[in-house]
């Protein structure tokens, strides 16, 4: 029973190393799109951003396909933005100031659903209720399969 049990965290484990990831990192004379991050979400997750940089960057939020979604322009900042669809979504950088040379500090990070972990756990739980009652029910019938047969007592004597 106790294996079942690390089964089931280990799986939890699993299932929610995948919700969240961050991206950090450092850029050096980004002066077209470079791009930082990639991230599939689903409509109204959020995504925290923080950067800082010499000169004046844009970040560029694009959709699959080339549309861009946001875009915010600073020397250092940080924020959140809520994805307007689920879709696959890429940040991007551009220097904006005339230098030569610039360094980008970033770090963007999706913010967990809780919903995700609710179903995630509700489903675990579902299993392990599952396997528990039928490990309780095989257990009942091998005990009654091997319980010796209950003898009658003879009748009592008759007057």
């Amino acid at each position: 029973m106790r294996s079942l049990a690390a089964l089931g965290a280990c799986l939890l484990a699993l299932l929610a190393s995948g919700v969240v990831s961050a991206n950090s990192g450092v850029l050096t004379n980004a002066t077209g799109d470079t791009a930082v991050a990639t991230f599939s979400l689903g409509q109204g997750d959020v995504v925290d951003y923080t950067w800082s940089s010499g000169s004046s960057v844009t970040m560029h939020i694009n959709q699959a396909g080339g549309a861009e979604v946001f875009n915010t322009t600073s020397m250092a900042t940080h924020g959140s933005w809520t994805a307007p669809a689920a879709g696959q979504y890429t940040f991007s950088f551009r220097s904006s100031g005339g230098y030569g040379y610039n360094v980008i500090s970033w770090d963007i990070t999706p913010k967990t659903n809780p919903i995700t972990f609710v179903a995630i756990g509700g489903g675990i739980a579902a299993v392990v209720a599952g396997i528990v009652a039928g490990v309780a029910i095989s257990s009942r019938r091998k005990k009654a399969a091997q319980a010796p047969p209950m003898q009658q007592m003879p009748p009592p004597p008759t007057q």
